[in-house]
């Protein structure tokens, strides 16, 4: 016995046809369309700002001259 429901028109209608309707899944290529840009463009984003974050912590060699090491005697 499946678990029926009742649609606007009285008509019942199975759970199982209810879950996979075109209906429901009509609109939803727009929908991950629109998630799946937002989620390239915040990949992007991470990317770039953790690439800035490393480059801002490498080290310089080039200022080791003016900057010594403190003597540790």
């Amino acid at each position: 016995m499946a678990i029926t429901n009742f649609t606007e028109d009285g008509k019942q209608i199975s759970l199982d046809r209810l879950q996979c309707s075109v209906d429901l899944t009509s609109d939803m290529q727009y929908h991950l369309t629109v998630v799946l840009v937002l989620n390239i463009f915040t990949s992007i984003t991470a990317f770039l700002g953790n690439t800035l974050i490393l480059v801002a912590l490498s080290p310089v060699p080039e200022l080791s001259f003016i900057y010594p090491p403190p003597y540790r005697g």
